[in-house]
């Protein structure tokens, strides 16, 4: 899915349910950005219990973007803590 960025405009992330407990958002992260085009590439991963889906079976877009975009922002620093350091 498309997540909104503020210089590109929009950049990709994937919101994986995991069947190996042992695999870490970055090593599929990794896997993923070494066999896509650079503009392909992932900028984030997230690991999730599910996806919600309709009664039939379709995965419903709407409310996986909205539930993912609220935990972003949830766990974003607020811009008056940042430093500048944060910014390099």
């Amino acid at each position: 899915m498309d997540a909104p960025h503020e210089l590109s405009g929009a950049v990709a992330h994937a919101l994986v349910v995991p069947a190996d407990a042992s695999c870490t958002p970055q090593e599929l992260m990794d896997f993923v950005n070494a066999q896509v085009a650079e503009y392909e590439r992932l900028h984030h991963v997230a690991l999730v219990e599910s996806i919600p889906r309709s009664a039939t079976g379709k995965v419903q877009r709407r409310e996986l973007r909205e539930r993912h975009l609220r935990d972003l922002h949830a766990h974003a620093p607020h811009p008056s803590t940042l430093r500048a350091d944060d910014l390099t």
